[in-house]
């Protein structure tokens, strides 16, 4: 009789939304995670790139921004479920990486020399031996592992439950 109203006692009533397990299994799709992540790449290295050349200034933590848009642009566009999925947003990320590192370097040396394509072997020889350092290694480290946190779909309570039933009506089907 004197039972405060409790927060959660208002959703007694609504009726449980029925989440379908199959269709949450095939929403999946890692080609067009890929898909996004190559293009997540590309466009994110032409805006590192133009940024550093407009400010005269290579800031390496920007690859772990890049990581974190990598990783959405995964979660996004495959909407996986599945380990496949933080595995093409890490391996991203960490080509991400090294990648936005040369392309700056073409550009930084391309602005100081007078022909990009004569000096593209000596640019990529000495890429590996005077531009990346530990430093640069550890921020692909750290943009590998923001990726792969942010390349998870979020799912809410009916959905886990509802692929929680799927998996153990698999494994008593076995």
């Amino acid at each position: 009789m004197f039972r405060l109203r409790q927060k959660h006692s208002r959703n007694l009533g609504r009726e449980v939304t029925l989440v379908n397990a199959e269709k949450l299994i095939a929403a999946q799709s890692v080609r067009a995670a890929i898909t996004g992540a190559a293009i997540a790449i590309i466009m994110f290295n032409i805006i590192w790139a133009y940024t550093a050349s407009a400010s005269g200034k290579f800031l390496p933590w920007i690859s772990i921004v890049q990581g974190a848009v990598i990783g959405m642009v995964v979660q996004r566009a495959g909407r996986g479920l599945d380990w496949r999925f933080p595995v093409v947003a890490g391996s991203a990320a960490w080509i991400a990486a090294f990648s936005g590192n040369l392309f700056i370097a073409l550009v930084f040396t391309g602005t100081e020399a007078t022909g990009v394509g004569s000096n593209w072997w000596r640019v990529l020889g000495s890429f590996f031996e005077n531009t990346v350092s530990v430093i640069d290694v550890i921020y692909a480290f750290c943009a590998v592992a923001v990726a792969i946190f942010y390349s998870k779909r979020p799912l809410n309570r009916y959905e886990v439950l509802a692929l929680r039933k799927h998996a153990a009506d698999r494994n008593a089907e076995r």
